[in-house]
């Protein structure tokens, strides 16, 4: 029985919220007992993890969602079927083959690429985890392309209190047996959580198995997954170049180093955190209304512009609302989380930009949804450029230092939105309204005076 809309919504809200703050205490805890050095050398492993997990899964559950929902709404039980099993086996062939290609090649990862030994031992407790994540994701997929959104939420919590339980205790249990142990147990924790995620939805798929699927599922999942996978690596690479080329240009406005990099981490561990926990909440309304947009594709439009205005309406009563108070009260969040206010000022950029952020998130996922998701690459394309070219301009002007970096993602997602909407639009053949942020508008500008009063009596 599929779950409703608002109640799927819900479930991943509140698991997403709850996952988030375990994730925030835990990477506390774990820099207390491992130490940020180690903690820093384990981390280095997630761009390379991210990129090789979006190469081998980053387009497959996506398309499987799209035609689940399709043949769900067709009530096509067994295309279904065929589908889901169709992604499970091209997940796990190449999930399997990229995690032997890299418990072969760690040691000349670490050193050739990396060059930091170190890294080796996380490389080869993770890489199992390269098999089971684009599986775990296929399954989720037909959860979401069958509105039964509880189950992913769960898995995700799931998931997050593995990692937890896992990572402290291996963690402890490897502090006596040097760095190696020590990043070696905090690779096996990811691998560990991603398991238990994946044994909680396989436990609830019921399926049973399919005749083999036809060319055309085979086909249009290849034709979907090829932009999709092109958008999430290209998103990764931009990730890595950003992160190289914000602390060079810093060192042309003249900082050290050090304060570099003490700038960076304000930006993407402060101010980036704190921006984006109202995120988690438009996540959960995007995953639901994904299925919604899918079913619709090849039926009357106006059901697609409906579940748009929905999520449209439902992303602004969360993103206006949290702007407001982001951008008013950054300082007292910024010491409430860090016991510091150094960033406020990056906090304010980002939460300007956020209303924006979530519009694209609505726009890109809908693009996905209509078959469209080359369109949806081409606009991301042109953000990223934009991202990185405005980082190079901005960045290395000591009158905009960090500050750059957060205004430069802040146009390329304003730019990305609109190019995004227009597209959306385009393909549904009826201009998609944004009335639904009016009342939420209305409600965030209540918030701000009220906050303004506040801090004038304070």
């Amino acid at each position: 029985m599929p779950d409703s809309w608002g109640g799927g919504v819900a479930a991943l809200a509140v698991t997403g919220m709850v996952a988030r703050l375990i994730d925030f205490g835990y990477r506390v805890a774990l820099v207390r007992l491992a130490g940020p050095e180690l903690v820093g050398v384990f981390r280095v492993i997630f761009p390379i993890f991210g990129t090789l997990s979006a190469l081998i899964g980053g387009g497959i559950p996506p398309a499987v969602a799209n035609l689940v929902a399709r043949k769900h709404k067709a009530n096509d039980d067994e295309g279904v079927r065929r589908v889901v099993q169709l992604g499970l086996y091209l997940t796990a062939a190449l999930g399997v083959a990229m995690a032997l290609v890299v418990m072969f090649t760690a040691h000349w990862l670490a050193g050739a690429v990396v060059h930091e030994p170190r890294v080796a031992s996380g490389l080869l407790a993770i890489a199992p985890a390269l098999a089971i994540v684009p599986v775990s994701n296929v399954f989720r997929a037909y959860f979401q392309g069958t509105a039964r959104l509880v189950v992913p939420a769960w898995s995700q919590l799931v998931e997050e209190l593995a990692q937890v339980t896992a990572g402290l205790g291996l963690v402890y249990l490897m502090a006596a047996r040097g760095p190696a142990a020590i990043v070696a147990a905090m690779g096996a924790s990811v691998t560990m959580s991603e398991l238990a995620g994946l044994i909680v939805m396989r436990t609830a798929y019921h399926l049973p198995p399919a005749a083999p699927s036809g060319g055309d599922d085979f086909s249009y999942i290849v034709r979907f997954a090829l932009p999709m996978t092109a958008s999430r690596v290209l998103g990764s690479i931009s990730g890595s170049v950003s992160a190289l080329l914000v602390p060079n240009r810093l060192a042309k406005a003249g900082y050290t180093q050090s304060e570099a990099m003490s700038l960076y981490g304000q930006l993407t561990g402060m101010a980036g955190t704190v921006a984006g926990f109202p995120v988690t909440i438009s996540f959960a309304v995007v995953y639901a209304m994904v299925p919604q947009v899918a079913a619709a594709a090849n039926s009357p439009r106006r059901r697609a512009k409906a579940a748009l205005e929905k999520a449209i309406g439902l992303t602004a009563l969360v993103a206006l609302p949290a702007m407001v108070v982001m951008a008013l009260a950054a300082q007292p969040l910024m010491k409430l989380f860090f016991g510091d206010t150094a960033g406020s000022h990056l906090l304010v950029i980002l939460a300007l930009a956020s209303p924006m952020s979530h519009l694209d998130m609505v726009m890109t996922s809908a693009l996905q949804a209509l078959g469209k998701p080359g369109v949806a690459f081409r606009n991301f394309l042109l953000g990223e450029s934009l991202n990185l070219a405005v980082i190079w301009l901005l960045t290395g002007r000591p009158q905009w230092g960090v500050a750059g970096v957060a205004l430069a993602g802040a146009i390329a997602t304003a730019v990305e939105a609109v190019f995004d909407y227009v597209a959306v639009s385009r393909v549904i053949g009826r201009r998609v309204s944004l009335a639904g942020a009016l009342r939420p508008a209305a409600y965030a500008a209540g918030l701000g005076a009220l906050l303004l009063i506040w801090r004038l009596w304070s």
